[in-house]
C-alpha cells in the first residue's frame, strides 16, 4: 500500500500513469565509474578513432557515472527518474539537457551544441526505456517516505527504516518521525492544550466525526484504491480550511483543481503525479463536471493535454478532499457520484476558538509536525485494522443525516412531489407531456436542477407510490389526439385537494364517524334526498381547511 506518485510534472517531460511508477533497482552505481570518456584505441593505421560523444555519454550513464537512473514507460513517451538516496525523483527533459550540456562542455567542447546535448539525453532515454524499466516490490503494507526514513505501517505498529529503491516511491512526505532507523514510531496522544488539540476541540467537537476526518486525512497519503473522496461542508470559520492547508504542507506534490473545469484536458496537468487533490471553497454556480470527476476518482485513464507537449492518458490514484460552505449539488441520476462522496458536516466556529490564531496551519506544521504525523498514523492503523474506510450504516449519525438531506435536496422530482402534493388519484389522467411540463415549470421556478425527459421518466417509474398506487401508462386520446397518458395521478392543486378530501371522507365513513340524515329538497320537487354529517378530529378539520384553500373549493 505504498504511495507511488510523481514529485513534480516539470515542463518538457511527460508524466506517467500511477501504475507506471514502479521501480526495480538495476544495480548499484559503480563507485569507480567515471564520467570521463576512456581513451579510444588506435586503429590499424595507428591513428586514434574519432569518438562519438553520444555513445560515450550513454555508456557512462548506463555504468552509473551520473547516478542510478530508471525509466517509466508511457503510451507515447518515457519518463526518466534518478535515485537521490531518498526517493526516485523525476528528471525533466530540461534537467537532462542541462546535465548533458555540462558533460559535453567538459569532455567534448568542440562538438558542443544544444542539438547535440538534446540528442545525448534523448538517446539515453530510449536506452533506459528498453533496458531499465521501472517495477515495484509491494511491501504488503503502507509505507510513508518521510524526510528521515521510510515509515512502515501495519495494523499493529509503525517502524522507521532506511529508504529503499525497491519500493519505487517517487515523492517525500514533509515530516519526520524523529526516531532512529529500526525503531518503532509510537503516535502520541494529542494534548488538549497543544495548538492542534485546541484546534480539534473547537473545529470538530463531534468525536465520531473527528475520527472520520482523521481517517480521511490518512487516506490522502495512500493510493486511492477505495475510489472514495471527502466533501467537507461548513460555514466560514468552521476550521476545514486550516486542516486542508495543513495537509497541503505535508504533501510534496499536490494539486488544486476547479470542479467546473475537469472536462478540459489542459486543466488536468496538475493532476499528474499528485498524491493529493484539494478543491477549496466550491462555488455552486453552474453544473460541475460530475462525469469527468467520477472517471478520475474511479482510477479510469483520462486524457491530459499539457501545454506544448503531446497529450497522453493518465490514471490518477490521488485522494480528493473538497471544501465548500454548502452541501454538494449532485445531478448524476445514476448515483455514481453520490456513492463515491462522503460528505462531512463541520460544526465548529471561530467564536468557539476565541482569539484568532493567524497562520495556524503553518504554526502546527512547524511546531507540532510530529504530533500531526502521529495523528495521521493513528487514523491509518485504525483504518487498516478495519480493512477499509467507514461506509453506510457505520458512518457517524451526523454524516448519515446530512447524506439523507442531500438526497432530498438534490432530487428535484422528490421536491416537486412533496411541494405540489402530487398524489395518485383514481379517475384522473394527464398526458406525459403535461406531467413533464408541470415538473419543469416547478423546478425552474424553484431554481432546481431539471432532469432530462428520459431521466425524469426513469425516476418517475421507480417511485414506490407510483408502482403501488394504481398509476399506469396507457395509450389513449386527449382531445382529438391519440397520445401516451398517465392514468391515476393528479398534478394540479384542485385535483390533489379533491383526492385528499375524498380520502378523509372515506376514512371517516369506514370508522363509523358519518351519519346519514334526511334532507330537504333544495328545488322543491319532492325528491327524496339525504345529507351526510361527519365527525372529524381537530387535526382533520385543520387539514380539510388547508385542502379547501389549496384547491379553491367551496366550503
Amino acid at each position: 500500500m505504498s504511495q507511488q506518485q510523481d514529485t513534480s510534472a516539470t515542463p518538457g517531460s511527460q508524466a506517467a500513469p500511477a501504475g507506471g511508477n514502479n521501480v526495480i533497482p538495476f544495480g548499484a552505481a559503480a563507485a569507480a565509474a567515471q564520467a570521463a570518456p576512456a581513451s579510444p584505441a588506435p586503429n590499424a593505421s595507428g591513428k586514434k578513432k574519432r569518438e562519438n560523444p553520444i555513445k560515450v555519454w550513454c555508456d557512462s550513464a548506463m555504468r552509473g557515472a551520473f547516478g542510478e537512473f530508471a525509466a517509466e514507460r508511457l503510451d507515447n513517451s518515457t519518463l526518466v527518474r534518478r535515485w537521490n538516496d531518498a526517493y526516485w525523483e523525476l528528471m525533466s527533459e530540461n534537467d537532462g539537457y542541462a546535465r548533458a550540456t555540462d558533460w559535453m562542455n567538459r569532455f567534448f567542447p568542440d562538438e558542443l551544441s544544444s542539438s547535440r546535448a538534446r540528442d545525448c539525453w534523448k538517446t539515453l532515454t530510449g536506452l533506459l526505456h528498453q533496458k531499465r524499466p521501472m517495477r515495484l516490490e509491494d511491501p504488503g503494507h503502507a509505507v510513508f517516505p518521510l524526510r528521515d526514513g521510510y515509515l512502515h505501517i501495519t495494523q499493529q505498529r509503525s517502524r522507521l527504516e532506511a529508504p529503499e529503491r525497491k519500493y519505487g516511491l517517487t515523492h517525500q512526505i514533509q515530516a519526520s518521525a524523529g526516531v532512529a532507523h529500526g525503531q518503532d514510531f509510537v503516535p502520541m496522544a494529542v494534548p488538549p492544550t497543544s495548538l492542534f488539540g485546541r484546534y480539534l476541540a473547537t473545529s470538530l467537537p463531534d468525536l465520531e466525526v473527528r475520527a472520520l476526518v482523521q481517517e480521511q486525512c490518512a487516506l490522502s497519503f495512500l493510493p486511492n484504491i477505495y475510489q472514495q473522496a471527502a466533501w467537507w461542508v461548513g460555514d466560514g470559520g468552521a476550521g476545514k480550511g486550516t486542516l486542508s492547508k495543513l495537509l497541503l504542507r505535508f504533501h510534496s506534490k499536490s494539486a488544486t483543481l476547479d470542479l467546473h473545469k475537469l472536462a478540459d484536458p489542459h486543466h488536468l496537468e496538475p493532476l499528474v503525479g499528485a498524491t493529493f487533490v484539494m478543491v477549496d471553497e466550491v462555488e455552486q454556480k453552474g453544473r460541475w463536471a460530475e462525469k469527468e470527476w467520477k472517471s478520475i476518482i474511479s482510477n479510469d485513464p483520462v486524457s491530459v493535454n499539457p501545454k506544448h507537449r503531446p497529450s497522453f492518458k493518465y490514471q490518477s490514484t490521488a485522494y480528493w478532499i473538497i471544501c465548500s460552505n454548502q452541501e454538494p449539488l449532485i445531478r448524476d441520476d445514476s448515483d455514481g457520484v453520490r456513492r463515491r462522496l462522503v460528505v462531512v458536516p463541520w460544526t465548529g466556529s471561530a467564536r468557539a476558538r476565541g482569539t484568532s490564531t493567524p497562520d495556524l496551519d503553518r504554526k502546527i506544521f512547524e511546531q507540532e509536525g510530529t504530533l500531526f504525523l502521529g495523528w495521521i498514523v493513528e487514523g491509518l492503523m485504525r483504518l487498516l485494522k478495519r480493512g477499509g474506510p467507514l461506509s453506510g450504516a457505520a458512518l457517524p449519525e451526523a454524516v448519515k443525516a446530512m447524506s439523507r438531506q442531500i438526497h432530498t435536496d438534490n432530487d428535484s422530482m422528490e421536491t416537486w412531489f412533496e411541494a405540489c402534493e402530487i398524489v395518485p388519484a383514481p379517475g384522473v389522467e394527464h398526458t406525459k407531456g403535461e406531467i413533464y411540463e408541470a415538473y419543469c415549470k416547478y423546478a425552474e421556478d424553484a431554481h432546481l436542477f431539471v432532469y432530462e425527459r428520459e431521466s425524469f421518466w426513469k425516476r418517475f417509474k421507480r417511485r414506490p407510490d407510483i408502482r403501488n398506487g394504481g398509476v399506469r401508462e396507457v395509450r389513449g386520446r386527449k382531445g382529438t389526439e391519440r397520445t401516451q397518458l398517465i392514468r391515476g395521478l393528479a398534478i394540479t392543486p384542485a385535483e390533489v385537494a379533491n383526492a385528499k378530501r375524498d380520502a378523509l371522507l372515506a376514512q371517516a365513513e369506514a370508522e363509523g364517524r358519518c351519519t346519514v340524515v334526511a334532507g330537504e329538497d333544495p328545488f322543491g320537487m319532492g325528491v327524496a334526498c339525504e345529507q351526510r354529517e361527519y365527525r372529524f378530529t381537530e387535526a382533520e378539520q385543520v387539514e380539510l381547511e388547508r385542502l379547501r384553500v389549496l384547491g379553491g373549493l367551496s366550503a
